[in-house]
């Protein structure tokens, strides 16, 4: 027995991964994520900072299952073990609106992410926080503003590189 999500009438969402062989030119065969990451819920949009071992990703539902809105969850990845700890809600957790779709730059120091926060110019922005180098600490959210954020929606910030942002707007 498995529990439905009454939206699309599927299961629910949790990471899976695979590996790529250069060697055999082929990927390894998809697996759930070990260790405590993935939820009962809906789990997604997972982004990794290599220096520190931390995922960022994105948890909706809340724990009960009973929360309407998502929220950007971190855990860190143990290579002995080869599991992932239990996530922790990312410092700046709320049920008042939804944060979403985290991605973390190369170097580890900002993570975008897309929201509706009231205080946002649209129906969902871009905002961001930055990481203190030095004692580790996460700055508040802010809005990227004017011309990136509209009245419309802009939502799934990626970045490959420190030179670019790459998001969706409507």
């Amino acid at each position: 027995d498995s529990i439905v999500y009454t939206y699309t009438g599927d299961g629910f969402e949790d990471l899976y991964e695979t590996y790529y062989n250069f060697e055999q030119n082929s990927w390894s065969p998809i697996s759930k994520m070990q260790g405590g990451i993935n939820s009962t819920y809906n789990d997604g949009t997972f982004s990794f900072d290599q220096r520190t071992q931390t995922a960022y990703f994105m948890q909706c539902n809340g724990v009960s299952g009973a929360e309407k809105n998502c929220n950007i969850y971190t855990s860190t990845y143990n290579a002995n073990d080869a599991v992932w700890a239990k996530p922790v809600p990312f410092q700046y957790f709320t049920t008042e609106y939804s944060s979403r779709h985290p991605a973390i730059t190369l170097d580890g120091l900002i993570l975008y992410f897309s929201s509706n926060n009231p205080a946002g110019l649209g129906g969902t922005d871009i905002w961001m926080c930055r990481r203190d180098s030095v004692n580790g600490k996460w700055s508040a959210p802010t809005n990227l503003g004017t011309p990136i954020n509209t009245k419309g929606d802009e939502m799934f910030p990626y970045v490959n590189d420190n030179s670019g942002l790459y998001f969706s707007s409507n």
